[in-house]
């Protein structure tokens, strides 16, 4: 996004995402005005995942107005988004020999411009039998409440 121009215009996305690193990274970015939107990487479902280029220190890692949130996940896997009236939520799941779990979780309010309440990076307890990500532990920054995957859900 050409932050220039949004700033100009007083626009700003509730969620960016792309797809090109062959991993799955979550950042945060926060405007002057205090919206957090988050960016999320998601290239995890073609040829070959891609190891990091540089050793990163362990996430949470703020940069100017970017927070990167979580480790990068180095797993094969898909995203889930689902929206109403009031929320945004991107959820990425993982997938392997073992089956699927959630690795991260984000929800953005979106009457408020920022992540819901718990929307931090934090670990989870796999599934019995589940993979985990490189770090030993699957993270998640927001479960929305009484939120199951469904089988028939549009994956992106």
């Amino acid at each position: 996004m050409h932050q220039p121009g949004a700033q100009q215009a007083g626009l700003w996305p509730d969620l960016v995402l792309s797809g090109h690193a062959h991993l799955y990274q979550g950042f945060t970015r926060t405007t002057p005005r205090g919206k957090e939107t988050p960016y999320i990487v998601c290239g995890a479902g073609g040829f070959a995942v891609t190891a990091l280029m540089a050793t990163l220190p362990p996430a949470p890692i703020t940069i100017g107005d970017h927070r990167l949130e979580i480790n990068p996940i180095l797993d094969f896997g898909y995203l889930t988004v689902e929206t109403d009236a009031r929320t945004l939520s991107v959820t990425f799941t993982v997938s392997d020999a073992q089956g699927r779990h959630d690795a991260d979780s984000v929800t953005v309010d979106l009457a408020t411009g920022k992540l819901k309440s718990g929307d931090v990076a934090k670990p989870v307890k796999p599934a019995q039998g589940a993979a985990v990500t490189p770090a030993g532990k699957p993270t998640v920054r927001a479960a929305p409440p009484a939120r199951q995957i469904k089988k028939d859900s549009c994956h992106v």
